[in-house]
Protein backbone atom coordinates (compact mmCIF):
# COMPACT_ATOMS: atom_id res chain seq x y z
CA UNK A 1 0.00 0.00 0.00
CA UNK A 2 1.66 3.18 -1.12
CA UNK A 3 0.57 6.04 1.04
CA UNK A 4 1.41 8.74 -1.44
CA UNK A 5 0.86 7.56 -5.25
CA UNK A 6 4.44 8.92 -6.58
CA UNK A 7 8.00 7.95 -5.46
CA UNK A 8 9.23 9.68 -2.64
CA UNK A 9 12.44 10.37 -0.27
CA UNK A 10 11.10 11.27 3.24
CA UNK A 11 13.91 11.94 5.69
CA UNK A 12 13.58 13.87 9.00
CA UNK A 13 14.22 17.83 9.49
CA UNK A 14 15.72 19.76 12.29
CA UNK A 15 13.03 20.51 14.24
CA UNK A 16 11.33 23.76 13.76
CA UNK A 17 10.95 26.63 15.59
CA UNK A 18 7.46 28.39 16.03
CA UNK A 19 9.20 31.47 17.04
CA UNK A 20 6.87 33.62 19.05
CA UNK A 21 3.51 31.76 17.71
CA UNK A 22 4.99 28.35 19.48
CA UNK A 23 0.81 26.86 19.62
CA UNK A 24 0.25 25.34 23.34
CA UNK A 25 -0.62 21.53 21.53
CA UNK A 26 -0.08 18.40 23.21
CA UNK A 27 1.40 16.54 20.87
CA UNK A 28 5.08 15.65 20.05
CA UNK A 29 6.01 15.98 16.64
CA UNK A 30 8.74 15.46 13.82
CA UNK A 31 8.83 17.45 10.25
CA UNK A 32 9.41 15.22 7.65
CA UNK A 33 10.43 16.52 3.94
CA UNK A 34 9.38 14.59 0.84
CA UNK A 35 11.49 15.15 -1.96
CA UNK A 36 9.50 14.84 -5.28
CA UNK A 37 10.95 15.01 -8.74
CA UNK A 38 10.04 17.58 -11.18
CA UNK A 39 7.18 17.14 -13.35
CA UNK A 40 5.69 14.41 -11.02
CA UNK A 41 1.82 14.89 -10.32
CA UNK A 42 1.10 15.20 -6.55
CA UNK A 43 -2.50 13.22 -6.54
CA UNK A 44 -2.78 13.68 -2.95
CA UNK A 45 -1.84 13.83 0.49
CA UNK A 46 -3.66 13.52 3.54
CA UNK A 47 -3.41 14.05 7.06
CA UNK A 48 -4.43 12.70 10.38
CA UNK A 49 -7.15 14.87 11.82
CA UNK A 50 -4.82 16.32 14.71
CA UNK A 51 -3.18 18.33 12.04
CA UNK A 52 -5.94 20.48 11.36
CA UNK A 53 -4.65 22.24 15.48
CA UNK A 54 -1.25 23.11 14.09
CA UNK A 55 -1.36 23.31 10.21
CA UNK A 56 -2.16 27.10 10.27
CA UNK A 57 1.09 27.37 11.79
CA UNK A 58 3.56 25.83 9.27
CA UNK A 59 1.43 26.61 5.93
CA UNK A 60 3.47 29.31 5.03
CA UNK A 61 6.46 27.83 6.06
CA UNK A 62 5.58 24.48 3.80
CA UNK A 63 4.58 27.15 0.99
CA UNK A 64 7.47 28.56 1.25
CA UNK A 65 9.43 25.68 0.62
CA UNK A 66 7.31 25.20 -2.45
CA UNK A 67 8.19 28.14 -4.21
CA UNK A 68 11.56 28.10 -3.81
CA UNK A 69 12.74 24.99 -5.47
CA UNK A 70 12.89 24.83 -9.47
CA UNK A 71 14.03 21.56 -9.91
CA UNK A 72 12.59 19.60 -6.98
CA UNK A 73 9.48 20.66 -5.01
CA UNK A 74 10.12 20.42 -1.20
CA UNK A 75 6.70 19.51 0.71
CA UNK A 76 7.10 20.41 4.49
CA UNK A 77 4.29 17.60 6.05
CA UNK A 78 3.84 17.37 9.91
CA UNK A 79 3.50 13.82 10.64
CA UNK A 80 1.58 13.54 14.20
CA UNK A 81 3.75 10.69 17.09
CA UNK A 82 0.79 9.83 19.37
CA UNK A 83 3.70 10.35 22.03
CA UNK A 84 3.18 12.95 25.13
CA UNK A 85 -0.42 11.96 25.98
CA UNK A 86 -1.43 11.68 30.30
CA UNK A 87 -1.76 7.49 30.19
CA UNK A 88 -5.48 6.62 31.18
CA UNK A 89 -5.69 3.76 33.85
CA UNK A 90 -9.12 1.92 33.31
CA UNK A 91 -9.93 -0.89 35.66
CA UNK A 92 -9.07 -4.59 34.31
CA UNK A 93 -9.81 -8.02 35.20
CA UNK A 94 -7.09 -10.58 34.62
CA UNK A 95 -7.21 -14.64 33.87
CA UNK A 96 -4.15 -16.23 33.26
CA UNK A 97 -4.19 -18.72 30.39
CA UNK A 98 -2.28 -21.48 30.17
CA UNK A 99 -2.50 -24.62 27.95
CA UNK A 100 -2.29 -28.37 29.56
CA UNK A 101 0.92 -29.55 30.20
CA UNK A 102 2.98 -26.73 28.44
CA UNK A 103 5.47 -25.19 28.83
CA UNK A 104 4.90 -21.65 26.80
CA UNK A 105 1.37 -20.08 26.14
CA UNK A 106 0.50 -17.54 24.37
CA UNK A 107 -2.47 -15.28 23.40
CA UNK A 108 -2.78 -13.13 19.90
CA UNK A 109 -5.90 -13.29 18.71
CA UNK A 110 -9.51 -13.15 20.33
CA UNK A 111 -13.01 -12.42 18.14
CA UNK A 112 -16.20 -10.90 19.19
CA UNK A 113 -17.55 -14.55 20.34
CA UNK A 114 -14.81 -14.44 22.99
CA UNK A 115 -12.66 -17.17 21.12
CA UNK A 116 -9.08 -16.85 21.56
CA UNK A 117 -6.06 -18.25 19.56
CA UNK A 118 -2.59 -18.60 20.29
CA UNK A 119 0.48 -20.99 20.30
CA UNK A 120 1.61 -23.06 22.97
CA UNK A 121 5.00 -25.07 23.45
CA UNK A 122 5.17 -28.92 24.27
CA UNK A 123 7.32 -30.44 26.35
CA UNK A 124 9.69 -31.69 23.38
CA UNK A 125 9.78 -28.05 22.34
CA UNK A 126 7.53 -27.86 19.33
CA UNK A 127 5.16 -25.24 19.07
CA UNK A 128 1.32 -25.80 17.97
CA UNK A 129 -1.74 -22.96 17.62
CA UNK A 130 -4.33 -23.95 19.81
CA UNK A 131 -8.08 -22.10 19.89
CA UNK A 132 -9.78 -21.48 23.22
CA UNK A 133 -13.33 -21.41 24.00
CA UNK A 134 -14.40 -20.99 27.53
CA UNK A 135 -11.48 -23.31 29.13
CA UNK A 136 -11.50 -26.08 26.78
CA UNK A 137 -8.31 -26.20 24.35
CA UNK A 138 -8.48 -27.36 20.73
CA UNK A 139 -4.99 -28.34 19.11
CA UNK A 140 -4.34 -26.50 15.90
CA UNK A 141 -1.39 -28.25 13.71
CA UNK A 142 -0.89 -27.45 9.73
CA UNK A 143 -0.45 -30.62 7.93
CA UNK A 144 2.98 -31.61 8.11
CA UNK A 145 4.61 -28.88 9.64
CA UNK A 146 6.81 -28.65 12.66
CA UNK A 147 5.43 -25.77 14.05
CA UNK A 148 1.84 -23.75 14.03
CA UNK A 149 1.37 -20.41 15.11
CA UNK A 150 -2.31 -19.17 15.38
CA UNK A 151 -2.29 -15.41 15.29
CA UNK A 152 -5.33 -13.85 14.30
CA UNK A 153 -9.02 -15.18 14.05
CA UNK A 154 -12.53 -13.05 12.73
CA UNK A 155 -15.77 -12.63 13.89
CA UNK A 156 -16.75 -16.15 11.53
CA UNK A 157 -13.97 -17.94 13.40
CA UNK A 158 -11.61 -17.96 10.54
CA UNK A 159 -7.72 -18.48 12.25
CA UNK A 160 -5.01 -16.96 10.57
CA UNK A 161 -1.33 -18.08 11.34
CA UNK A 162 1.76 -19.70 10.11
CA UNK A 163 4.00 -22.95 9.50
CA UNK A 164 7.49 -23.92 9.48
CA UNK A 165 7.63 -26.54 7.05
CA UNK A 166 10.92 -27.28 5.19
CA UNK A 167 12.81 -24.54 6.71
CA UNK A 168 10.75 -21.70 5.95
CA UNK A 169 7.50 -20.03 7.10
CA UNK A 170 4.35 -19.98 4.82
CA UNK A 171 1.35 -18.67 6.28
CA UNK A 172 -2.17 -19.60 6.13
CA UNK A 173 -6.25 -19.01 7.17
CA UNK A 174 -8.08 -22.30 8.68
CA UNK A 175 -11.68 -21.99 7.78
CA UNK A 176 -13.24 -25.24 9.81
CA UNK A 177 -11.25 -27.85 8.83
CA UNK A 178 -9.47 -26.92 5.68
CA UNK A 179 -6.13 -24.98 5.84
CA UNK A 180 -5.44 -22.63 2.62
CA UNK A 181 -1.64 -21.81 2.45
CA UNK A 182 -1.27 -17.83 2.21
CA UNK A 183 2.63 -17.04 0.64
CA UNK A 184 3.42 -13.48 -0.91
CA UNK A 185 5.01 -14.12 -4.51
CA UNK A 186 8.32 -14.70 -4.45
CA UNK A 187 9.01 -14.58 -0.86
CA UNK A 188 10.84 -16.96 1.46
CA UNK A 189 8.97 -16.67 4.44
CA UNK A 190 5.32 -14.91 4.59
CA UNK A 191 2.85 -14.88 8.14
CA UNK A 192 -0.46 -14.03 8.40
CA UNK A 193 -0.97 -11.68 11.72
CA UNK A 194 -4.88 -10.78 10.97
CA UNK A 195 -7.50 -11.03 8.96
CA UNK A 196 -11.26 -8.76 9.73
CA UNK A 197 -14.99 -9.76 8.68
CA UNK A 198 -14.79 -9.25 5.11
CA UNK A 199 -11.61 -11.65 4.76
CA UNK A 200 -8.69 -9.60 4.21
CA UNK A 201 -5.42 -10.46 5.73
CA UNK A 202 -2.83 -8.80 6.69
CA UNK A 203 0.92 -10.08 7.66
CA UNK A 204 4.26 -9.84 6.26
CA UNK A 205 6.69 -11.39 3.92
CA UNK A 206 10.14 -11.53 3.10
CA UNK A 207 12.20 -11.99 0.26
CA UNK A 208 15.48 -13.97 0.19
CA UNK A 209 17.76 -10.47 0.28
CA UNK A 210 16.33 -9.72 3.88
CA UNK A 211 14.17 -7.40 2.29
CA UNK A 212 10.70 -7.41 4.82
CA UNK A 213 7.63 -5.30 4.95
CA UNK A 214 4.06 -6.20 5.11
CA UNK A 215 1.04 -7.33 2.63
CA UNK A 216 -2.62 -7.30 2.79
CA UNK A 217 -4.43 -10.00 0.71
CA UNK A 218 -7.65 -9.37 -0.55
CA UNK A 219 -9.33 -12.46 -2.24
CA UNK A 220 -6.34 -13.65 -4.30
CA UNK A 221 -4.64 -9.94 -4.91
CA UNK A 222 -1.78 -9.17 -2.75
CA UNK A 223 -1.04 -5.60 -2.10
CA UNK A 224 2.71 -4.21 -0.16
CA UNK A 225 1.83 -2.62 2.76
CA UNK A 226 4.97 0.04 2.72
CA UNK A 227 5.54 3.61 3.57
CA UNK A 228 8.41 4.69 0.95
CA UNK A 229 11.53 4.55 2.05
CA UNK A 230 11.08 3.25 5.17
CA UNK A 231 13.43 0.31 6.33
CA UNK A 232 10.59 -1.42 7.76
CA UNK A 233 6.98 -1.43 7.39
CA UNK A 234 5.41 -4.20 8.91
CA UNK A 235 1.25 -5.14 9.15
CA UNK A 236 -0.04 -6.85 12.04
CA UNK A 237 -3.92 -6.05 12.40
CA UNK A 238 -6.69 -4.80 10.39
CA UNK A 239 -10.57 -4.15 11.54
CA UNK A 240 -13.96 -4.46 9.50
CA UNK A 241 -12.92 -0.67 8.59
CA UNK A 242 -9.95 -1.32 6.39
CA UNK A 243 -7.63 0.23 8.63
CA UNK A 244 -4.24 -1.42 9.45
CA UNK A 245 -1.59 -1.45 12.29
CA UNK A 246 1.66 -2.55 12.50
CA UNK A 247 5.17 -0.98 12.58
CA UNK A 248 7.55 1.51 10.97
CA UNK A 249 11.07 2.10 11.18
CA UNK A 250 13.11 5.16 10.00
CA UNK A 251 16.55 3.67 10.45
CA UNK A 252 16.69 4.76 14.37
CA UNK A 253 13.36 4.07 16.20
CA UNK A 254 10.23 1.44 15.67
CA UNK A 255 7.22 3.39 15.88
CA UNK A 256 3.38 1.79 15.66
CA UNK A 257 1.40 3.36 12.95
CA UNK A 258 -1.91 3.19 11.59
CA UNK A 259 -3.15 3.22 8.26
CA UNK A 260 -6.18 4.27 7.13
CA UNK A 261 -6.63 4.52 3.06
CA UNK A 262 -4.28 6.99 2.27
CA UNK A 263 -3.33 8.13 5.83
CA UNK A 264 -0.96 7.26 8.06
CA UNK A 265 0.05 7.58 11.95
CA UNK A 266 2.42 7.05 13.73
CA UNK A 267 2.13 5.84 17.17
CA UNK A 268 5.11 6.67 19.94
CA UNK A 269 4.55 6.03 23.85
CA UNK A 270 5.52 8.25 26.36
CA UNK A 271 9.37 7.23 26.86
CA UNK A 272 9.20 4.42 24.78
CA UNK A 273 12.24 3.52 22.93
CA UNK A 274 10.18 1.52 20.70
CA UNK A 275 6.68 1.27 19.96
CA UNK A 276 4.71 -1.87 18.38
CA UNK A 277 0.86 -1.68 17.82
CA UNK A 278 -0.22 -4.96 17.28
CA UNK A 279 -4.37 -4.86 16.69
CA UNK A 280 -6.85 -2.57 16.38
CA UNK A 281 -11.18 -3.26 17.06
CA UNK A 282 -14.11 -1.63 14.91
CA UNK A 283 -14.42 0.94 17.72
CA UNK A 284 -10.77 2.19 16.77
CA UNK A 285 -8.69 0.95 19.68
CA UNK A 286 -5.81 -0.03 19.15
CA UNK A 287 -3.40 -2.51 21.55
CA UNK A 288 -0.11 -3.18 21.32
CA UNK A 289 3.49 -2.78 23.53
CA UNK A 290 6.65 -1.01 23.85
CA UNK A 291 10.10 -1.47 25.46
CA UNK A 292 11.76 0.77 27.81
CA UNK A 293 14.94 0.16 27.57
CA UNK A 294 14.43 -2.48 30.37
CA UNK A 295 10.71 -3.70 29.99
CA UNK A 296 7.80 -4.47 28.03
CA UNK A 297 4.62 -3.48 28.55
CA UNK A 298 1.04 -3.66 27.02
CA UNK A 299 -1.13 -0.28 25.99
CA UNK A 300 -4.83 -0.03 24.45
CA UNK A 301 -4.89 3.12 22.56
CA UNK A 302 -8.27 4.70 22.50
CA UNK A 303 -9.59 8.91 21.44
CA UNK A 304 -5.90 9.66 21.81
CA UNK A 305 -4.91 8.30 25.08
CA UNK A 306 -2.89 5.83 26.64
CA UNK A 307 -4.08 2.86 28.67
CA UNK A 308 -1.47 0.70 30.19
CA UNK A 309 -1.96 -3.00 30.03
CA UNK A 310 0.28 -5.06 32.66
CA UNK A 311 -0.43 -8.58 33.97
CA UNK A 312 -0.52 -8.32 38.32
CA UNK A 313 3.10 -9.25 39.16
CA UNK A 314 4.43 -9.99 35.55
CA UNK A 315 8.03 -8.55 35.08
CA UNK A 316 6.93 -8.02 31.26
CA UNK A 317 3.76 -7.91 29.43
CA UNK A 318 2.57 -7.78 25.53
CA UNK A 319 -0.31 -7.07 24.28
CA UNK A 320 -1.14 -8.59 20.96
CA UNK A 321 -5.39 -8.47 20.40
CA UNK A 322 -8.57 -7.24 21.45
CA UNK A 323 -12.39 -7.13 19.98
CA UNK A 324 -14.88 -5.28 19.86
CA UNK A 325 -15.82 -5.49 23.66
CA UNK A 326 -12.28 -4.40 24.69
CA UNK A 327 -11.37 -7.57 25.48
CA UNK A 328 -7.20 -8.27 25.71
CA UNK A 329 -5.03 -11.17 25.14
CA UNK A 330 -1.34 -11.21 25.27
CA UNK A 331 1.23 -12.64 27.16
CA UNK A 332 3.39 -12.28 30.41
CA UNK A 333 6.67 -13.49 32.07
CA UNK A 334 6.54 -13.76 35.57
CA UNK A 335 9.12 -13.48 38.19
CA UNK A 336 10.73 -17.50 37.43
CA UNK A 337 10.84 -16.25 33.75
CA UNK A 338 8.35 -18.13 32.52
CA UNK A 339 5.77 -17.12 29.44
CA UNK A 340 1.92 -17.52 29.93
CA UNK A 341 -1.38 -16.41 27.89
CA UNK A 342 -3.67 -13.88 29.46
CA UNK A 343 -6.83 -12.66 28.63
CA UNK A 344 -7.83 -9.14 30.11
CA UNK A 345 -11.49 -7.72 30.62
CA UNK A 346 -12.95 -3.68 31.12
CA UNK A 347 -14.47 -4.17 34.76
CA UNK A 348 -17.80 -4.30 34.46
CA UNK A 349 -17.81 -6.41 31.85
CA UNK A 350 -20.80 -7.00 29.82
CA UNK A 351 -21.27 -9.88 27.45
CA UNK A 352 -23.41 -9.23 24.43
CA UNK A 353 -26.72 -10.97 23.63
CA UNK A 354 -27.57 -10.12 20.00
CA UNK A 355 -30.62 -9.17 18.11
CA UNK A 356 -33.13 -9.34 20.47
CA UNK A 357 -36.93 -8.26 20.31
CA UNK A 358 -37.68 -4.87 18.79
CA UNK A 359 -39.82 -3.66 21.75
CA UNK A 360 -36.84 -4.72 23.70
CA UNK A 361 -34.18 -2.63 22.53
CA UNK A 362 -34.87 0.60 20.20
CA UNK A 363 -31.99 -0.42 18.42
CA UNK A 364 -32.51 -4.24 18.10
CA UNK A 365 -29.14 -5.12 20.72
CA UNK A 366 -29.07 -5.41 24.32
CA UNK A 367 -26.58 -6.62 26.94
CA UNK A 368 -27.89 -10.11 28.47
CA UNK A 369 -25.26 -10.78 31.10
CA UNK A 370 -22.90 -7.93 33.23
CA UNK A 371 -20.21 -9.33 35.19
CA UNK A 372 -18.10 -7.79 37.93
CA UNK A 373 -15.44 -10.78 37.70
CA UNK A 374 -15.26 -11.98 34.76
CA UNK A 375 -14.12 -16.10 34.22
CA UNK A 376 -13.08 -18.32 31.52
CA UNK A 377 -16.68 -19.99 31.46
CA UNK A 378 -18.24 -16.45 30.61
CA UNK A 379 -16.37 -16.62 27.68
CA UNK A 380 -17.84 -20.11 27.31
CA UNK A 381 -21.39 -18.50 27.81
CA UNK A 382 -20.13 -15.89 25.17
CA UNK A 383 -18.93 -17.60 22.32
CA UNK A 384 -22.52 -19.62 22.97
CA UNK A 385 -25.00 -17.20 22.71
CA UNK A 386 -23.10 -15.01 20.38
CA UNK A 387 -25.42 -14.13 17.33
CA UNK A 388 -28.17 -16.07 19.21
CA UNK A 389 -31.93 -14.18 19.81
CA UNK A 390 -32.21 -13.66 23.55
CA UNK A 391 -35.37 -14.54 24.91
CA UNK A 392 -35.96 -11.36 27.77
CA UNK A 393 -34.16 -8.22 27.84
CA UNK A 394 -32.06 -7.50 31.64
CA UNK A 395 -29.78 -4.30 32.14
CA UNK A 396 -28.51 -2.74 35.66
CA UNK A 397 -30.36 0.86 35.55
CA UNK A 398 -27.76 3.24 34.50
CA UNK A 399 -24.92 1.31 32.72
CA UNK A 400 -23.56 2.01 28.93
CA UNK A 401 -22.33 -0.20 26.01
CA UNK A 402 -21.41 1.13 23.07
CA UNK A 403 -23.05 2.03 19.80
CA UNK A 404 -23.23 2.96 16.29
CA UNK A 405 -25.24 3.40 14.24
CA UNK A 406 -23.83 5.00 10.41
CA UNK A 407 -23.33 2.42 7.79
CA UNK A 408 -21.09 -1.37 8.80
CA UNK A 409 -17.27 -0.36 7.78
CA UNK A 410 -16.88 3.13 8.58
CA UNK A 411 -16.94 2.94 12.61
CA UNK A 412 -12.87 3.67 13.26
CA UNK A 413 -12.70 5.52 10.12
CA UNK A 414 -11.61 8.81 9.85
CA UNK A 415 -13.90 10.92 12.36
CA UNK A 416 -16.56 8.13 12.79
CA UNK A 417 -16.67 6.80 16.09
CA UNK A 418 -18.70 4.94 18.70
CA UNK A 419 -21.59 6.35 20.92
CA UNK A 420 -23.37 4.83 23.82
CA UNK A 421 -26.61 3.76 24.98
CA UNK A 422 -27.98 3.82 28.49
CA UNK A 423 -29.74 1.25 29.80
CA UNK A 424 -33.41 2.89 31.37
CA UNK A 425 -34.56 2.96 35.29
CA UNK A 426 -36.35 -0.17 35.19
CA UNK A 427 -33.61 -2.17 33.79
CA UNK A 428 -35.73 -3.52 31.14
CA UNK A 429 -33.94 -1.81 27.64
CA UNK A 430 -31.50 0.35 26.92
CA UNK A 431 -32.34 4.05 25.40
CA UNK A 432 -30.82 5.56 21.97
CA UNK A 433 -27.08 5.56 20.49
CA UNK A 434 -26.19 8.98 21.67
CA UNK A 435 -22.61 10.92 21.15
CA UNK A 436 -21.58 8.44 17.91
CA UNK A 437 -20.17 10.04 14.73
CA UNK A 438 -20.98 8.91 11.45
CA UNK A 439 -20.44 9.64 7.76
CA UNK A 440 -21.24 13.29 6.77
CA UNK A 441 -20.64 15.29 3.23
CA UNK A 442 -17.00 16.00 3.08
CA UNK A 443 -15.63 19.35 3.61
CA UNK A 444 -12.93 21.35 3.60
CA UNK A 445 -11.38 20.94 6.89
CA UNK A 446 -8.64 18.58 7.00
CA UNK A 447 -10.88 16.21 8.86
CA UNK A 448 -12.44 12.04 6.66
CA UNK A 449 -16.10 13.30 7.08
CA UNK A 450 -17.29 10.42 4.78
CA UNK A 451 -15.11 7.81 6.71
CA UNK A 452 -13.76 6.50 3.55
CA UNK A 453 -10.29 6.78 4.65
CA UNK A 454 -9.45 9.72 2.56
CA UNK A 455 -9.70 13.26 3.36
CA UNK A 456 -10.54 16.49 1.76
CA UNK A 457 -11.04 14.58 -1.48
CA UNK A 458 -12.70 16.19 -4.71
CA UNK A 459 -13.65 19.48 -2.61
CA UNK A 460 -13.72 22.51 -4.16
CA UNK A 461 -13.46 26.01 -2.84
CA UNK A 462 -15.17 27.88 -6.53
CA UNK A 463 -11.05 28.63 -8.00
CA UNK A 464 -9.28 26.44 -6.27
CA UNK A 465 -9.47 22.70 -4.62
CA UNK A 466 -9.11 22.22 -0.95
CA UNK A 467 -5.67 22.71 0.63
CA UNK A 468 -4.11 21.03 3.94
CA UNK A 469 -8.33 21.85 5.37
CA UNK A 470 -8.26 25.47 3.37
CA UNK A 471 -9.68 27.01 1.15
CA UNK A 472 -6.79 28.62 -0.65
CA UNK A 473 -6.66 32.25 -2.48
CA UNK A 474 -3.37 31.57 -4.59
CA UNK A 475 -1.44 28.91 -6.54
CA UNK A 476 1.86 27.30 -6.81
CA UNK A 477 0.68 24.84 -9.37
CA UNK A 478 -1.54 23.72 -11.58
CA UNK A 479 -3.03 20.46 -9.17
CA UNK A 480 -4.80 24.06 -6.68
CA UNK A 481 -6.67 24.67 -9.06
CA UNK A 482 -10.04 23.42 -9.70
CA UNK A 483 -11.65 21.45 -12.73
CA UNK A 484 -11.81 24.64 -15.62
CA UNK A 485 -9.12 26.34 -14.32
CA UNK A 486 -5.53 27.43 -14.51
CA UNK A 487 -2.69 28.59 -12.49
CA UNK A 488 -1.53 32.09 -13.58
CA UNK A 489 2.54 31.75 -12.70
CA UNK A 490 2.69 35.55 -12.75
CA UNK A 491 0.39 36.73 -10.17
CA UNK A 492 -0.10 32.88 -8.65
CA UNK A 493 -3.94 33.22 -8.40
CA UNK A 494 -6.41 30.36 -10.50
CA UNK A 495 -7.93 32.15 -13.66
CA UNK A 496 -10.85 30.72 -16.04
CA UNK A 497 -9.50 28.79 -18.91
Amino acid sequence: MVLYQFNSLIKPTPAFHWGSHEPSIPFSFFLMELMIPSGVKIISLNFHPLIQSIKSHCIGYGRGHLMKKTNSVVLAVIILVLAAMSAAHAEYSYTPLNYPDASVTEAYGINSAGIIVGRYSDGSGLTHGFSLIGTTYTPLDYPGALDTYAYGINSYGTIVGRSLNLGAYHGFSLTGTTYTPVDYPGATDTTAYGINSTGTIVGNFEYATGYEHGFSLSGTTYTLVYIPESDLTLAYGINDGGTIVGNYNDGSKTYGISLSGTTYTLIDYPGATATSARAINNEGTIVGYYWNGTTYHGFSLSDYTFTPIDYPGATSTWAYGINSYGMIVGKYKDGTGATRGFVAYPTPFAIPGDFVPADCDVDGSDLAIVITNPSLMDLATLAQNFGKTSEGCSCTPGTTRPCYTGPAGTVGVGVCRTGTKTCNAEGTAYGPCQGDVVPTAEVCDALDNDCDGLTDEDVLCGAYRCVWGTCPDSCYDQTVCSPGYSCDYNLFVCVPD
